[in-house]
């Protein structure tokens, strides 16, 4: 099971936090847990975690998401998550003025599927997105590397739906296209590191049977929690997916 916190923070004057600061507020988070539970977070990863923060113009408030993706990471998280009413951040303290909880689980995600309409999609890329291929870094959302990231991850989530069919992935793989995007290239700094990544959003259609059409809609929304792309639990890959109006299933 997914349990996601939706956490507002409020801004202040003369402090400002951005999409990379989502990684010391990681660092917060396993300063809060016992030395060891910290250690196995860690090494755990995005297996267990994904998390971004963005700043919501309309309200001046900051937006931090936490996905816990397993039900071991939760034992470890829950209690520090459901206590948390600050964070401190480079010895600022921020306030939470609002806590949002949700829990998602594979079934659930797979119902909604099922009632999904439209053949096309727009992800959001909220914050710097990236991949690894071959050594290097690749920073535009190919079709092959979005569905290789969103497999990956739901089998590490959701060992008991485990997707392992290789003619299936070729099926999606081949009725996929991006066909337009509004993106920029983006850095994300992490411990003196500038990543290079891309930000803004692109337009995926979808041409598939049925079956296929309904894995495809699972792992768009299993895509929300999980991000896309590199070192989603530093605060990466933060994604929105959102139907397009006036489309048609193909």
């Amino acid at each position: 099971m997914i349990t996601q916190y939706v956490i507002t923070l409020k801004a202040i004057q003369g402090h400002p936090l951005y999409s990379d600061s989502a990684y010391r507020l990681y660092a917060y988070l396993l300063e809060k847990l016992p030395v060891a539970d910290g250690q196995w977070l860690h090494e755990e990863g995005a297996r267990s975690i994904s998390q971004f923060l963005c700043y919501d113009k309309e309200e001046k408030t900051y937006r931090w998401t936490v996905n816990i993706l397993t039900d071991e990471a939760a034992e470890i998280l829950v209690p520090v998550m459901d206590s948390l009413l600050e964070v401190t951040v480079e010895s600022q303290t921020f306030p939470v003025l609002d806590k949002t909880i949700r829990k998602i689980t594979a079934e659930l995600l797979l119902n909604r599927a099922r009632d999904e309409i439209g053949n096309k999609r727009t992800l959001s890329f909220l914050t710097a997105a990236s991949f690894k291929q071959n050594g290097r870094y690749v920073i535009f959302p190919q079709e092959r590397l979005i569905l290789q990231s969103l497999i990956m991850r739901w089998n590490e989530v959701f060992p008991q739906y485990v997707l392992e069919d290789e003619d299936a992935f070729q099926a999606i793989l081949t009725g996929i296209h991006i066909v337009d995007y509004q993106l920029r290239t983006s850095r994300f700094h992490l411990k003196g590191i500038r990543i290079p990544g891309f930000i803004g959003s692109c337009i995926v259609e979808a041409r598939l049977a049925l079956p296929l059409m309904e894995l495809w809609n699972t792992l768009l929304l299993f895509a929300d929690y999980s991000g896309i792309g590199i070192k989603t639990g530093l605060g990466m890959g933060g994604l929105q997916v959102e139907k397009m109006k006036n489309t048609t299933t193909g």
